[in-house]
């Protein structure tokens, strides 16, 4: 009877990582190469265009929550919507500026 439950809770905790606070800031982190087939004068107008909307800087980063002792999977994504939209353009913007550095010499980091 203890090992039934003990292989409920198992199942039970298997499906945490996929809704998860990690995996969901780990989605914003978006690839730069994206970005590389959009003309330098034009992405650099998206980025101050999409830091304006979301009230962010143009050197804006990604962050993550300090999660500690690798329990991010089990903890659920419990930022707002305007939190998440806020991180998915912080994503974007990083993107676009890695994409400028690379390309146009611009935006390089710091």
């Amino acid at each position: 009877m203890k090992y039934l439950v003990l292989i409920v809770a198992l199942f039970g905790l298997g499906g945490c990582g996929a809704n998860s606070l990690i995996a969901h800031e780990e989605a914003t982190v978006i690839v730069s190469t994206l970005y590389d087939d959009v003309d330098c004068r034009q992405l650099l107008a998206e980025r101050n265009g999409l830091a304006s909307q979301e009230n962010l800087p143009r050197d804006a980063r990604v962050t993550f929550s300090p999660v500690s002792l690798g329990l991010g999977i089990l903890i659920p994504d419990y930022r707002t919507e305007a939190q998440r939209r806020q991180d998915t353009a912080r994503g974007k913007i990083m993107a676009m500026n890695d994409s400028l550095a690379r390309r146009c010499g611009q935006g390089r980091r710091k």
